[in-house]
């Protein structure tokens, strides 16, 4: 499969996701909303369509096709489960991170703030950050709502829908250890651990796994996802990292959100552990300072360059992607589907801005 008609595959699934996301809350029924709960229904709606690539979405169509799903349309109502499951968790994400902005936008809890302006309030900061969190439940729970409305076999739903909430949970518990990466001394196992939790789970494992069910896949096939996903999920997240600090945009958030977090990635870990001097008091000084300066930051990533950490991510990203690509080696996935996984990874490695 060519790079080309990698693209192209990827944008034909994202436009497919996209109008299935918008017919989803164009026939919601908030008739018996509040005026403050059809404000809150819009803010969803309107992060929900914000630009993405919609690659969860994408990966469990893919999934549900590789295995020989028939009820396409069925499937699609998972994918914008899934879709609507990350906004929950990149919402709550926002508020932890204390992030500005999500997808060149305001991030949730920032939305509400303004809006709070007009009440006078002396806890917006708060009322905001809680407010956003609710947005996120309402996520959560219109995605756990879809999933039941699936027209599958009653069995296919029920270990689709188990596979769905374990997998989810396993995320949850990398957000908890994510929190402690800005406070407590980690080592290196505990970072690929974290991402194992946090972003293999809900990035590949789960949809893939998903798509699998609802097309009655074997259960060692189910575990071959799995399988694949757990590298290719660290992959993707040591690639976010380096951009999350090098960027310029294509995560759509500030290139500083990690260090004011005072997120310790793999790169910053290698580079707290080897940087030395003035260079480590630097380093020290402005990660988890939320006032931390462009100058700050650009002296920052002089250090992670220059001992060797950003080289490291890399290559560690690179391995992970490999071992990925052995699982699909193995597979008995057909040429076309392998091909597809393949250029994923590549393109998930080779994200540059």
């Amino acid at each position: 499969m060519s790079t080309t008609s990698f693209s192209s595959r990827l944008k034909a699934k994202k436009t497919e996701i996209d109008s299935a996301i918008d017919r989803f809350f164009a026939e919601s029924d908030t008739s018996m909303y509040s005026p403050h709960g059809q404000e809150a229904w819009d803010i969803l709606m309107e992060f929900s369509s914000r630009p993405g690539k919609r690659i969860r979405g994408t990966l469990l169509l893919v999934a549900f096709e590789m295995y020989g799903g028939k009820r396409r349309e069925e499937a699609m109502k998972a994918a914008v489960a899934i879709e609507l499951i990350q906004n929950y968790l990149l919402i709550v994400d926002d508020v932890m991170d204390r992030s500005t902005i999500r997808r060149t936008k305001p991030t949730v809890q920032y939305i509400y703030r303004d809006i709070l302006e007009s009440f006078k309030s002396n806890d917006a900061r708060h009322i905001g950050d809680m407010l956003a969190v609710n947005v996120g439940l309402l996520a959560s729970h219109a995605a756990a709502r879809l999933m039941n409305e699936i027209d599958v076999g009653a069995d296919s739903l029920i270990a689709a829908n188990q596979k769905f909430h374990h997998n989810i949970l396993q995320t949850c518990f990398g957000q908890i250890d994510d929190l402690y990466l800005g406070v407590a001394k980690v080592d290196e196992g505990d970072v690929i651990r974290t991402h194992e939790l946090k972003s293999s789970y809900y990035t590949f494992i789960n949809p893939m796994q998903i798509g699998a069910l609802l097309a009655d896949a074997d259960i060692e096939e189910v575990d071959l996802l799995r399988e694949f996903g757990l590298p290719a999920g660290v992959a993707f997240q040591l690639q976010d990292d380096i951009l999350g600090l090098f960027g310029t945009g294509s995560t759509g958030k500030s290139n500083t959100d990690d260090l004011k977090e005072g997120k310790v990635t793999l790169m910053i870990q290698y580079a707290l552990k080897h940087a030395k001097g003035t260079d480590l008091a630097i380093m020290k000084q402005a990660l988890g300072n939320q006032n931390v300066s462009d100058a700050q930051a650009q002296e920052v990533r002089r250090i992670v360059e220059e001992c060797g950490a950003k080289d490291y991510a890399t290559k560690q990203a690179r391995k992970f992607a490999s071992d990925a690509g052995e699982v699909i080696d193995k597979s008995s996935w057909t040429d076309d589907y392998k091909a597809f996984l393949s250029e994923l990874m590549q393109f998930i490695t080779e994200r540059l801005s």
